[in-house]
């Protein structure tokens, strides 16, 4: 949802500036997860491009996220920060609804 409008989380994960004094090991871990993630997925979204290329079309929501970043109407383009974003968030809500679905299954 945030996304949409342009939320780019980044900005809101610590700095040493922000506290003054250097990061614990825990929000350096926390920066670390994010800039590994957004090169990760930087790096699927280059080998999908390719495939795209080729003509091999999965269908999928994240080549439609791709094809949507990559349109040529105005309104219609992602930015990169809005694909990244928009991943993230499908990502973390796959995770929670499959996490539950496996919960209520076993109990």
């Amino acid at each position: 949802m945030f996304a949409a409008i342009g939320y780019d989380w980044r900005r809101h994960l610590p700095t040493a500036q922000m506290f003054r004094r250097p990061l614990t090991s825990k929000l350096q871990e926390t920066n670390s997860y994010f800039t590994s993630f957004e090169q990760h997925v930087l790096e699927m979204v280059d080998e999908r491009r390719a495939l795209g290329a080729e003509g091999i079309d999965k269908g999928d929501l994240f080549s439609n996220l791709i094809r949507a970043s990559d349109a040529e109407e105005g309104n219609a383009r992602l930015n990169k920060i809005e694909m990244l974003s928009n991943i993230h968030i499908f990502m973390l809500a796959g995770h929670e609804t499959t996490a539950h679905t496996c919960l209520a299954c076993l109990t």
